[in-house]
């Protein structure tokens, strides 16, 4: 959640994170980023472990069944940012 805040706003950040955030803003646009709840998002199912039975299923090769519908009805989120994290990644200004 974090890391789509910085995206998607234009503070100056920490070098690091000024960095990651200007690699991925040359291949795409800020508002292409969204969050993906993990239940929702099937990158999830082998980073959370999973069988070879679960990774065959149609959901990890086509992807979740909202994906094909327009985007108007795709999932929302309402999380926010935790404001001390990012904050914590501002350059500090001399």
């Amino acid at each position: 959640m974090n890391c789509l805040y910085w995206i998607k706003n234009d503070e100056q950040w920490a070098t690091f994170v000024m960095n990651r955030v200007k690699e991925i803003r040359s291949g795409s646009e800020p508002l292409q980023w969204n969050y993906v709840p993990g239940n929702l998002n099937p990158a999830d199912l082998p980073s959370r472990g999973c069988s070879v039975n679960t990774l065959i299923t149609r959901r990890w090769w086509e992807g979740p069944a909202w994906l094909t519908e327009e985007e108007e009805l795709w999932p929302i989120s309402n999380l926010y940012p935790d404001k001390n994290v990012v904050n914590a990644e501002k350059k500090n200004q001399l």
